[in-house]
């Protein structure tokens, strides 16, 4: 599979983001891959071969855009979405590596260009994968096996029908049910799990690294990532709970960085006391690590990475990060007296 790292090396030193391929033969081509048809629309009498998507050919054809030719997120995003179809949870893992590192590493050339200062089309496109990668997390498989790969929203819709007796519409395939998927669990293999909690794993960690560029980028005109953290931990409890019924435990797959593994029982860290702010700070970040390292699906790595970030703004800059209605911010400044305070500092 592709990595993420070797799509980040400028273009050139003159254009490290390349050239703009908005009205190019290739992205026309990369749409016509990703083109599918609906199968639960009706066709009526003029019943024709439905088309699928290409993720394979868009994969091929989005990395070798954004190695060779352009740092464009729409490029970044379609080539996630097909990764994540194609490779699961570590292809979602690369794609949101690529895309943080365009931010952190591209920020300036990076297509689509901000018009006039205005990241519309940018916050538009990460949004985007935000909402998508919401969706096809609960499409990764979790069990094993060619026709009895289920994915959480396979038990989710055998979980509601065994509830509401939900009568079958479509015979033309067989009936999922909860005893089949749990059929299929007992059959995978040990291997198996310990690679997808892996894989898992690494995907969690990617998204709060895309979370941490991303709003270091667009602050309060970024996406929100609730619904898709929320997504990911469903998903992940019920992984856990298979990963668990087949001996695999997350403690012994523990990773840093992809594919490199690392102690199964971390170093604890050295206590020391705290003699300065500057140090305070310090270990904040040190708790970011640590949990970023042993702990990659729990959101306390990206909180003390915020802490520490915030532990250097003022208060009233703090806020306007924090508090996206501009009615409630200035109601907040109001009443303690922020504006009068920098009015005073000012003079």
């Amino acid at each position: 599979m592709w990595q993420a790292i070797t799509l980040l090396k400028p273009i050139s030193p003159e254009q490290p983001s390349g050239s703009d391929l908005s009205f190019s033969r290739d992205f026309d081509a990369i749409a016509e891959a990703r083109r599918f048809d609906d199968p639960s629309i009706e066709q009526g009498e003029w019943q024709t071969d439905l088309k699928e998507a290409n993720w394979s050919e868009v994969i091929k054809l989005t990395s070798i855009l954004l190695e060779q030719q352009s740092k464009d997120l729409r490029l970044a995003v379609w080539l996630s979405e097909a990764s994540t179809y194609q490779h699961g949870f570590a292809g979602l893992a690369q794609g949101c590596e690529l895309i943080a590192g365009l931010c952190e590493q591209f920020w300036e050339t990076l297509y689509p260009e901000a018009e006039d200062g205005d990241q519309e089309r940018r916050t538009g496109n990460i949004s985007w994968i935000v909402k998508r990668a919401e969706q096809l997390i609960r499409t990764i498989p979790l069990t094993e096996g060619r026709g009895t790969s289920y994915s959480y929203a396979d038990i989710l819709d055998a979980r509601n029908r065994a509830q509401h007796n939900t009568p079958r519409t479509d015979n033309s395939q067989p009936i999922v049910t909860q005893d089949i998927i749990e059929q299929a669990r007992r059959k995978s293999s040990y291997s198996f799990y310990q690679q997808l909690l892996s894989d898992a794993q690494q995907c969690t960690a990617a998204i709060n690294h895309l979370q941490t560029a991303v709003d270091a980028r667009l602050g309060m005109e970024g996406p929100g990532f609730a619904a898709l953290r929320q997504s990911l931990d469903d998903v992940m409890h019920t992984l856990n709970r298979f990963a668990n019924d087949q001996g695999v435990s997350n403690q012994k797959i523990i990773t840093t960085e992809i594919g490199e593994p690392m102690p199964e029982t971390p170093t604890p860290p050295t206590r020391a006391g705290i003699n300065s702010r500057a140090q305070a700070i310090s270990q904040l970040r040190e708790v970011a690590r640590y949990f970023r390292e042993t702990e990659p699906h729990s959101p306390v790595a990206y909180l003390a990475d915020k802490a520490a970030q915030w532990g250097n703004l003022p208060l009233d800059e703090w806020l306007r990060t924090v508090i996206k209605d501009k009615a409630s911010l200035s109601h907040i400044e109001e009443l303690l007296g922020l504006d009068s305070q920098t009015d005073t500092e000012a003079r």
